[in-house]
């Protein structure tokens, strides 16, 4: 395998693959991907974000919505369990997700649409229910 410049890896079949990053502290300060795995703030199990901006209804009945939905990693969803949290509730990403050329467009859709939501957006509490 030959590197190309400091982010990427070209594969022997002319496929240009992300090069892994190390673990790092979060500041909130991008959208992660789907794909990246992270560590809550007190948590110690990894959870792989699956989705962005989900709508659930908080423990008023009320529709908000929050910055992500995330699996257990690396077991995935078992017994229907998901984890829902937002920026400020992340510690470390451990891995950041896939970026395709589409990434740019779909970070845009939902910037923009978070700003022209009627939605209030929700938080998580100590007994991790959505508020």
């Amino acid at each position: 395998m030959k590197y190309m410049e400091s982010s990427y890896i070209i594969c022997t079949t002319k496929e240009i693959l992300p090069k892994p990053m190390a673990a790092y502290e979060y500041g909130g300060d991008e959208m992660l991907p789907i794909g990246s795995v992270i560590v809550l703030i007190d948590g110690e199990q990894p959870i792989m974000i699956t989705g962005r901006k989900p709508i659930v209804e908080n423990i008023h009945k009320e529709e908000v919505y929050l910055d992500y939905i995330g699996c257990s990693y690396p077991t995935g969803v078992l017994d229907n369990q998901v984890y829902f949290f937002n920026e400020d509730n992340i510690s470390k990403v451990l891995f950041y997700g896939y970026v395709g050329a589409e990434e740019s467009n779909v970070t845009d859709f939902i910037k923009e649409w978070e700003k022209l939501t009627p939605l209030k957006k929700g938080k998580v509490n100590d007994a991790a229910l959505v508020e």
